[in-house]
């Protein structure tokens, strides 16, 4: 008598990103799903890119994709950065229930957190980044590298990991976080 391997149905996490298809953080999260340890995870990444924050928010605010409930999804994070949202809207969606991936002032700032420790303020976080990564643009190969050394992102971050409006902070180690 043989054995039936029973694969279990890994949970289905959506990951909303702000920008374009190729673009920054649709290249890190794309490439963070390839990673053995998020394919060892029960969840299967869904990258969504929404082409604008205003696309992004309309579907946060709707709590639907393509007319199919966001409630669909096992979990459900946005990533933004705070370069073009109010500050109403964004307290609007930390009232949802869904995780938010938030960079102030924008997702360079994660990037750069692979890094080093992040500082008070940046008057470009851009050429801080570039200290590191001379040839930075936001299609840069070296944005999908950046995915392996995530930990050291989070360690790097330090007190600045909750979505904040007003300071500077990223977290964007949240979603990982809830891959883990």
């Amino acid at each position: 008598m043989s054995r039936k391997i029973i694969k279990k149905r890994k949970e289905v996490f959506a990951i909303f990103v702000e920008g374009d298809k190729g673009g920054s953080e649709d290249l890190y999260f794309s490439a963070l799903k390839h990673q053995q340890w998020v394919r060892d995870s029960s969840y299967r990444l869904v990258i969504i890119p929404c082409k604008g924050l205003d696309k992004l928010l309309g579907k946060a605010f709707k709590g639907e994709h393509e007319g199919e409930s966001l409630s669909d999804y096992d979990k459900v994070a946005f990533v933004l950065d705070k370069d073009h949202i109010t500050k109403e809207k964004f307290n609007k969606l930390l009232k949802l229930d869904y995780i938010i991936g938030f960079s102030n002032p924008k997702i360079e700032l994660w990037f750069l957190a692979h890094y080093e420790k992040l500082q008070k303020n940046y008057t470009d976080v851009e050429k801080s980044l570039k200290k590191y990564m001379p040839q930075y643009h936001k299609t840069h190969p070296e944005i999908a590298r950046l995915a392996k050394t995530y930990d050291q992102a989070i360690q790097n971050i330090g007190r600045k990991n909750n979505p904040n409006f007003n300071e500077v902070c990223t977290s964007v180690g949240a979603i990982i976080q809830e891959i883990l």
